[in-house]
């Protein structure tokens, strides 16, 4: 008998107008240097539902956001999410170029946690707007 494991659903994306537009526009711009990015971006962006900025949900991520994570090796680290001209690792800023930020893009498959506008990605993260 012949098994089939399933592929776990990407979880559905909501996002602000206004970081769309800029989402998209940085995404085309970096295609030629970052294509593995820009595209990942892009797709992202594809099945993402926009909303004006003032409906978007409080648990959802967004630029600006604070994000605490677990490493694969188990440190905690908090980042804020943030386009590339803020980015400033001393500061925790990361670009949401880097590689290590697109998955936090995807946040919206939060859940509220205790406190105001704090939220979780996974049990292992905590997002902050």
């Amino acid at each position: 008998m012949k098994t089939h494991s399933q592929t776990p659903r990407k979880p559905p994306i909501v996002i602000g107008d206004t970081d769309y537009r800029r989402l998209n526009k940085l995404a085309l711009a970096a295609a030629d240097r970052l294509p593995e990015i820009s595209d990942a971006l892009l797709l992202e962006l594809e099945r993402a539902r926009v909303a004006s900025d003032s409906s978007v949900p409080e648990k959802v991520v967004r630029m600006g956001s604070a994000v605490e994570y677990k490493t694969d090796a188990g440190a905690q680290r908090i980042v804020t999410l943030v386009f590339p001209e803020d980015a400033d690792i001393s500061e925790g800023k990361i670009s949401i170029l880097t590689p290590s930020a697109l998955p936090f893009s995807a946040c919206p498959r939060v859940k509220q946690w205790a406190g105001p506008r704090e939220t979780t990605a996974s049990t292992s993260s905590r997002c902050w707007q």
